[in-house]
């Protein structure tokens, strides 16, 4: 369809005098190509580049690398280890859509990229859409459809039940027909459009927004991606009330809720990425402001890997939350923050010669090891 429609606009264009030396079959196949594999570029990212090279990586819903433009440049940065042979990713989507079921992932790239994603997380089970089974209403109903089309290898054949209950006691298949997808499909555009396609001002109500979370959870499931954006929409809702002092926060042990909650459907749903880490430094901050260090420790742990290769590794933020998981974090905590031995020596050697005011505040903790860092 694309190819035609634009087939029928090169052969207008060149059968223009000034444009009679172009072959309109190689315009279609150019502009095709520009669309599909295009970078932005420039210093407001306003135009547009082809890359010999760079225009070459892939995309995945689950990248192992991490994108990163510089007016005319482009660089690749592997955020996880890359076995031999393995295709170099990255994701052409975003943010929050990053966060959206397999369907909604592919419905966003399709009409942009011409193709329908084949990635790992694509064809495998769909942990960001698990809903309420009909017969026992547990929240671990699996989407998961075998045998698709792909460039990873998968197995099985394709079912007409591809909707399992992972409660040991029910573990009864759906079709398709079964589960309350067009239910699914309602409220999907009613968490989008209103809070995250909202006018810039909209003022969001707080009750409206734990209600329509409470409606995501009843309907859905608490591990479905409509709850946990309404989970981060009241998390945001609260960072924005405790840093501006307008209205009163929910109680702290709500915020950790949502706190613990969010960074566990991530744990789940799709680990080990660049969305994940920001919403863990996110989260991170949020328990440090209320008190609970270990799970801010617990958060900061799970950003550094892929901040650290994001920001750099001397990066004044990067630092501040090493020493923070050093003072405050477990043994697995330290561990998951991979933190260098230098670093972690650095750190601890600070702390020791630290008087004790260094040794019992955080924030001087933090700004003494930066300073000498």
């Amino acid at each position: 369809y694309q190819r035609r429609v634009h087939g029928d606009a090169c052969n207008e264009v060149c059968a223009l005098p000034e444009f009679s030396h172009l072959d309109p079959n190689e315009l279609v196949n150019y502009l095709l190509l520009l669309r599909v594999n295009q970078h932005a570029s420039g210093e407001e990212l306003d135009k547009s580049a082809l890359y010999e090279l760079g225009s070459k990586v892939t995309h995945s819903c689950d990248p192992n690398c991490l994108c990163i433009m510089d007016i005319t440049t482009i660089e690749y940065r592997a955020i996880r280890p890359i076995e031999l042979y393995e295709m170099l990713t990255f994701s052409y989507i975003h943010s929050f859509d990053l966060w959206k079921s397999t369907p909604e992932r592919r419905l966003l790239i399709k009409p942009q990229r011409f193709f329908e994603c084949c990635c790992n997380r694509c064809v495998g089970p769909d942990y960001a859409r698990r809903m309420r089974c009909p017969s026992c209403r547990d929240d671990r109903t699996l989407y998961h459809q075998p045998g698709q089309p792909s460039f990873v290898p998968t197995e099985g054949v394709s079912t007409e039940t591809p909707w399992k209950c992972y409660n040991e006691k029910c573990g009864k298949v759906w079709k398709d027909e079964e589960m309350p997808l067009d239910l699914e499909k309602r409220i999907s555009w009613a968490v989008i459009d209103s809070y995250f396609n909202a006018s810039p001002g909209t003022v969001i109500d707080r009750n409206e927004a734990k209600h329509m979370l409470a409606y995501c959870d009843q309907e859905l499931g608490v591990y479905h991606w409509c709850s946990s954006l309404m989970v981060y929409t009241q998390l945001a809702l609260n960072h924005s009330a405790m840093s501006n002092h307008h209205v009163e926060p929910d109680s702290p042990q709500d915020i950790l809720k949502w706190c613990r909650r969010l960074m566990y459907w991530f744990k789940v749903a799709f680990p080990g990425n660049m969305e994940e880490a920001t919403i863990a430094r996110f989260v991170g901050g949020m328990a440090n402001a209320l008190g609970d260090l270990q799970l801010a420790a617990e958060c900061y742990a799970t950003s550094l890997p892929r901040l650290r290769i994001h920001w750099r590794a001397n990066h004044p933020s990067v630092v501040e939350m090493e020493v923070f998981v050093v003072c405050y974090g477990d043994e697995e905590s330290i561990r998951r923050a991979a933190i260098h031995p230098e670093q972690y020596k650095h750190i601890l050697r600070e702390i020791r010669n630290s008087s004790t005011h260094y040794a019992n505040n955080n924030r001087a903790i933090v700004e003494f090891c930066m300073i000498t860092n």
